[in-house]
């Protein structure tokens, strides 16, 4: 890993092979290869996450907290 470039050290397997070769590091062998991808790991997660929007509990529970946190004093009093 010492031969590594700053602009690859958090991310070394995203060299191509020709790099690998160049500064002669072999991910997944010399170094580990990622457990996961995180892109596509976040985007599943905010799939999921706004997902939940779509859910009638969700959407009354939407509507129940605008109603609390938005009425103004002046309506309540009519």
């Amino acid at each position: 890993m010492k031969n590594i470039p700053a602009q690859h050290i958090h991310e070394p397997h995203k060299m191509s092979v020709f790099e690998q070769q160049l500064y002669g590091v072999v991910i997944g062998t010399d170094y580990p290869k990622p457990v996961l991808d995180i892109e596509e790991a976040g985007k599943l997660a905010r799939k999921n996450i706004w997902s939940h929007r779509a859910s009638d509990m969700v959407k009354k529970e939407n509507k129940r907290i605008l109603l609390t946190h938005t009425r103004s004093t002046k309506h309540d009093t009519q």
